[in-house]
């Protein structure tokens, strides 16, 4: 008996669940980051990527000017854009989970902390979006809606997508808007800095 089949059985309020309980950085907050830095992948880290730890990568050390991360700064980076101080306002209960990462854009720094590529899910069912491609596909598509935001082809709309209800946006549009204008070099990597 295998346990994803069962679950199958059931993808619709499974896909329902993960949209009414993920939290995505407002369009707004994307725009004025692209802005800033004049380009479209909206990254609030640059030179940051994944470590490969199974290549004896170590976390927080650099390899060809890359800070080595373990997702804290993708965590940050969305916890920042969604205008929560880290600090003093925690989200708890929540992994940080890239979108697309199929061909290895976790490793990539134009990806890893592209805010487009980037969205909360609770802990206890983020592991869905690995597990079931409905999901990923849900997720892909409402990165484009958003934001317009894909890799290689525009995603195609999943079936039954119009009647998933998802989530408001939360946390201060306005102090993460702040955030950008603010965020310069003291956001980035000392690395990133030469």
């Amino acid at each position: 008996m295998n346990g994803n089949d069962l679950l199958h059985a059931h993808i619709t309020p499974l896909l329902q669940l993960v949209a009414s309980t993920s939290l995505w950085v407002h369009p707004k907050v994307i725009e004025a980051l692209r802005q800033e830095d004049g380009n479209d992948t909206a990254r609030w880290f640059r030179n940051v990527r994944r470590a490969r730890t199974k290549n004896n990568e170590t976390v927080r050390a650099f390899a060809d000017g890359n800070y080595l991360d373990d997702n804290s700064k993708a965590n940050i980076a969305i916890k920042t854009a969604l205008g929560y101080r880290t600090k003093t306002e925690e989200i708890k209960k929540f992994h940080t989970c890239h979108i697309y990462d199929e061909q290895g854009e976790a490793y990539d720094p134009l990806y890893y902390c592209a805010l487009p590529n980037l969205v909360l899910i609770p802990s206890a069912i983020h592991s869905l979006a690995d597990h079931f491609p409905e999901c990923k596909q849900i997720l892909k598509y409402r990165a484009y809606q958003l934001y317009g935001f894909y890799r290689g082809a525009i995603p195609p709309k999943p079936t039954d997508y119009d009647q998933l209800e998802w989530h408001p946006f939360v946390g201060s549009t306005e102090r993460a808007l702040k955030s950008v204008k603010m965020r310069g070099s003291s956001l980035q990597p000392k690395s990133a800095l030469a």
